[in-house]
Formats: structure tokens, sequence, C-alpha cells
């Protein structure tokens, strides 16, 4: 059994600044979890104290909050701390307004929340970037993977796509024990295909979203790595009739050798050099099929690769792919995972 989320790592007030009738606090660094404040006893009752959560400035005094925001109206008498619990934000800078005064350094609090995996491995070395760098990638993986999944970013999308965890999940294996943080993730895989054999991007699925077929094939490339990492074969052995489902899905998709037009490859620069500011949205868009293991005359069928399934049967070509209006998924969605309390 996963184990559940739970509060980690305190993070303490680093700076206090004022700004446009409130204050900015600076946390010192990113994380994702949960902030707390305790009002000075003046406050009077009814009082609202409106907070938004950031992770970097912008110019002209604004920051990026991705709305990221909680509203706690004041009892009065003193006494009062508010820590959402409801929720979670993912944010170094907090801008505060509605206090009669700056906050000190002993009234505010945060504090990492993410899967209660435990460590898997330690590194340390003589070179002081090295060990910075390795630090950094473990904390980002901690901040990434709350709830059962990792996510592409913990404050816009919430989303655990495949493409995006595909980079990081060696990673994650290697420096923690999440055999069953993914073994639950793969059932939440298993349970998004549909019933023509198609894969969402996102797992658990709860809307559309920009990928490609790396995305879906998450569904083969993770229970594979699992297997490598920890040796258990049991997300292999339930995925595989989605695996072999999926591959035959996508031979439907198949035209004179290359994938045709069926899905939406948003989050990638066109070959013209378009820049994709609309994002995972993007209707139109290209994607580039590059064979790196065979010839461009070679003929090959479905592999259980899930890049090799679709790499094997071209040469590097670029393909124009568009994504339709209407959802592609005819599914069940999977509610995402709620917070757990510590």
């Amino acid at each position: 059994m996963m184990e559940p989320n739970r509060m980690l790592d305190e993070v303490r007030l680093a700076a206090v600044q004022p700004l446009d009738g409130g204050f900015v606090l600076d946390m010192g660094r990113n994380y994702t979890g949960w902030f707390e404040l305790a009002l000075p006893d003046n406050v009077k009752r009814g009082t609202k104290i409106a907070l938004e959560f950031a992770d970097k400035p912008l110019p002209k005094g604004k920051f990026q909050t991705y709305g990221q925001r909680s509203v706690y109206v004041a009892r009065g008498g003193g006494g009062e701390r508010f820590r959402n619990r409801f929720n979670y934000a993912a944010f170094r800078y907090a801008t505060v307004k509605g206090l009669p005064r700056a906050p000190q350094p002993e009234e505010v609090r945060g504090w990492l929340v993410s899967t209660n995996y435990e460590a898997g491995a330690t590194f340390s070395c003589d070179h002081r970037l090295l060990n910075k760098i390795h630090g950094m990638m473990c904390w980002t993986y901690k901040c990434l993977s709350l709830g059962g999944y990792t996510v592409d970013c913990p404050h816009r999308e919430r989303l655990g796509y495949g493409g995006d965890s595909g980079t990081s999940m060696e990673m994650g294996m290697l420096n923690f024990r999440t055999g069953p943080f993914y073994a639950k993730w793969a059932a939440d895989w298993r349970d998004a295909q549909n019933e023509q054999g198609d894969v969402p991007y996102t797992a658990p699925y709860s809307q559309d979203a920009g990928g490609g077929p790396v995305w879906s094939g998450f569904c083969i490339t993770m229970p594979w790595q699992v297997y490598l990492t920890y040796g258990d074969r049991r997300p292999l052995v339930l995925g595989w009739p989605v695996m072999q489902k999926w591959l035959a899905f996508i031979d439907t998709k198949l035209g004179d050798g290359l994938l045709q037009s069926y899905v939406g490859i948003g989050c990638a620069r066109s070959p013209s050099g378009t820049s994709s500011a609309t994002g995972c949205r993007r209707e139109e868009s290209r994607v580039r099929i590059a064979s790196t293991t065979v010839p461009p005359s070679s003929s090959t069928t479905a592999t259980s690769c899930t890049a090799c399934s679709l790499r094997a049967r071209s040469a590097a070509s670029w393909v124009t792919t568009r994504r339709p209006r209407s959802t592609r998924h005819a599914r069940k969605s999977s509610p995402r995972d709620s917070m757990n309390g510590s």
C-alpha cells in the first residue's frame, strides 16, 4: 500500500518586504505544501486576510501566482492561526493583505507536503556543485510527487503527465523507495484506458491535456522501469493487457509507416520555430518521429517499447497533426487523490 501524504521538512520565513498595502513574505526557497500564519492579537472580527502564493516575482511588483490564493475571515479576540488544510500551494513568495503590521518570523511557518516514501540512497562527493545539484533534484522530486503521482507543475495544472514523468522516474526510483508509489500510479494508468484502447496523456485522468505517444506510452515504460529497479513484476503483469491494447490502437493510426493525425502535440515547438505560447491547448503543431534504431527502408511491426513501436516504422519525418476540439477520451473520470491530513 502506498504511503499517505505527510508534513515533512519545515520551511521558515527568510525575509519580509512591504508591498501595496500588504507584505511579501519570502520563504527562502520554492516548496509545495502548507503555509501557516499566526495573526496579531489586535486583528478585529470580520477582517479579511487575503493571501496569494507565487513561485517567482515578475516586473512592476507583480508575482506569478497561477491563481493560488486563500482568504481567511478573522473571528477576533487573539490567538488565531490560519493554515489551509484543504489545499496546498507551490511557491516561495506569499503576499498577505489585511494585517495591521508585518508578520514576525515566529508567526510564519511552512511545511513541505509530499508522499511519505523513504529515502533509498544517499549521495555525497568532494564537489560542492554536484552535491547541490543532487539536493536540488531530490527536493524538486518531492515537491512534484504528492498524492500518489508526479506532476508537471505543482501550482498550475497539477496533472500526472506521462511524458514529463518519464524523464524523472528513474531518478525517483533510485533515490527513494517508491515501489508502492509507482504501483499505485500504474493502476491509475490502467484505469484510464478507454474502450478503443487509447490511453490519455495524464493519469489519474480528469481532462484532456497535451502530449503524444510517449506520454501515453508511460503505461509501458513506467512498469518496465519498476521491474528493472525493484524486481517487481506485478505492474507489468497487471498492465500487459493494457499495453497490448494500446499498441494495437496505435497500429490503427499508422499510414505508410507514419503516425497519422489523431493527437495534438502542443507542448513542443514547431519546426518553423513558432513559439508554443498557447501551451498544451494549441490545436496545430508538428511532431517529429525519428528513427534511431533501424534504417529508413526498414519495415517492422510494433514492439514492446513505446518509443520504438513508432520510431522503428519511419525515417526522420515531419508529420502535421491537428487536435480535435471534441474530447478524445470517452471514459469514466478518475478522481484526483484528495489531500491527506497529517
